[in-house]
C-alpha cells in the first residue's frame, strides 16, 4: 500500500523548509484532509521558527546558533511526521488523496514478475457439455488462464478465471479435450508470457 513518508531525517536543511511549505500549501483548504492534527497553523509556526534558525546558523555559524537550528529542525521533523500519520489514516491508501497531500510517498511495490505454473489442477464433470476445473492456488496470482482444445487440434481457446475454480461450458459432448492452466500477473499480461501446467485430457460427457 502506498503511504506518505513519516520520516524526514534524511531531508537536507534547506530542502526541509521547502518541503514543509509545499505540504502546507497542498493541505490548505484540502477537502480530503479537513481539520488536520496537528493543525496547519502549528506546522506553519514550526516551519517559520526553523527557517529563521537556519538563516541565523548559516549566517553566523556559531555553535549556539547551529544547536538552536538543530533543535528547531527536530521539532519540524516531528510535527511533519505527526501530520503524515494523520494523512495516512484518512487517505487509507487512496493514491490520489495521498498525492494531493504534498507529502512524498513510499515507492510503489515492485512488479511480481512472471508467476510459476500452478502445481496441479483437477478436472471433473460439470453440467451438460461442461467441465469443472479446480486449480491449486498460486501466491500473488491475479487470476488464472485456462486453455482448452479438442484432442488433435492445433490452436487453443482461452478463458479467464478470477478464482481458482470454475467451469468451461458449451463443449462438444462425447469428445476428448486437452486442458492446461497458468497463473496471471500484471507482468504476464503485459508481456503475454505465462508458465502453463502440463496438459491434461478428459472426455466431455
Amino acid at each position: 500500500m502506498r503511504k506518505a513518508l513519516t520520516s524526514f531525517k534524511d531531508v537536507k536543511d534547506n530542502s526541509l523548509t521547502e518541503l514543509a511549505k509545499e505540504i502546507i500549501l497542498a493541505m490548505s483548504n484540502n477537502d480530503d484532509f479537513k481539520n488536520p492534527t496537528p493543525s496547519l497553523k502549528d506546522v506553519e509556526k514550526s516551519e517559520k521558527e526553523y527557517e529563521n534558525a537556519l538563516i541565523k546558523a548559516q549566517s553566523d555559524g556559531t555553535s549556539k546558533e547551529v544547536e538552536h537550528k538543530n533543535v528547531k529542525k527536530a521539532e519540524l521533523q516531528k510535527i511533519l511526521s505527526n501530520l503524515a500519520t494523520f494523512v495516512n489514516l484518512h487517505a487509507d491508501g487512496d493514491l490520489e488523496k495521498l498525492k494531493g497531500s504534498g507529502f512524498p510517498l513510499n515507492k510503489a511495490p515492485s512488479a511480481i514478475g512472471i508467476l510459476p505454473a500452478p502445481h496441479s489442477f483437477e478436472l471433473s464433470d460439470g453440467d451438460a457439455n461442461s467441465i469443472k476445473i479446480t486449480i491449486d492456488t498460486v501466491a500473488k496470482a491475479n487470476s488464472y488462464i485456462v486453455q482448452y482444445r479438442k484432442d488433435g487440434e492445433q490452436s487453443w481457446s482461452s478463458e479467464l478465471f478470477t478464482k481458482a475454480a470454475g467451469a468451461i461450458k458449451n463443449l462438444t459432448s462425447v469428445t476428448k479435450y486437452e486442458f492446461r492452466v497458468a497463473a496471471t500477473s500484471s507482468e504476464s499480461s503485459k508481456n503475454n508470457e505465462y508458465n502453463f501446467t502440463q496438459v491434461k485430457t478428459r472426455v466431455v460427457q
